[in-house]
């Protein structure tokens, strides 16, 4: 996992050509307020970018989830989050090749709080949970989500 401040993202850009472009597409828009929700292609089946506005929810009702082939990259625009990790996943759901998801009500082992400016990464298969609450209210939070498959790690795709 990688967490960081969108300022620094270039640290990061060496690791891979194609998260290089998704953290370049989320450093361009880190503050731009008017960017539509939506889809948006970065690189043809390769980097993807969604805008979302989503309401954050408790722990208890968001669901565990990997991917097996994409990188998943989520940046706060407004607001805040926690994104619940476990290393010990239960694959209890049945995987979605078409979303490159399976999701599990494997508990929370670890949490992170990510706030407007920050940024997260998730490898492959690796177990997080975005959108819960950072308070005990429910919040508000936009973010953009990059899904990025991976040039220099092998890919089961």
């Amino acid at each position: 996992m990688i967490f960081d401040h969108i300022q620094y993202a270039e640290r990061y850009q060496h690791i891979d050509e194609n998260l290089k472009k998704a953290l370049h597409f989320i450093f361009e828009h880190a503050d731009d307020l008017t960017l539509a929700d939506g889809k948006y292609e970065i690189v043809k089946d390769e980097v993807v970018a969604f805008v979302v506005s989503k309401t954050t929810q408790p722990d208890k009702l968001q669901k565990m989830e990997t991917h097996q082939n994409l990188m998943d990259v989520h940046y706060v625009l407004v607001g805040s989050e926690v994104c619940g990790l476990t290393a010990h996943f239960g694959k209890d759901g049945a995987y979605d090749s078409a979303n490159d998801i399976t999701f599990s009500n494997c508990d929370t082992e670890n949490s992170l709080l990510v706030q407007q400016g920050e940024f997260y990464a998730v490898w492959p298969e690796e177990a997080h949970k975005p959108l819960v609450n950072a308070t005990k209210e429910l919040g508000n939070v936009r973010k953009i989500i990059c899904k990025v498959k991976l040039k220099t790690i092998g890919n089961k795709s």
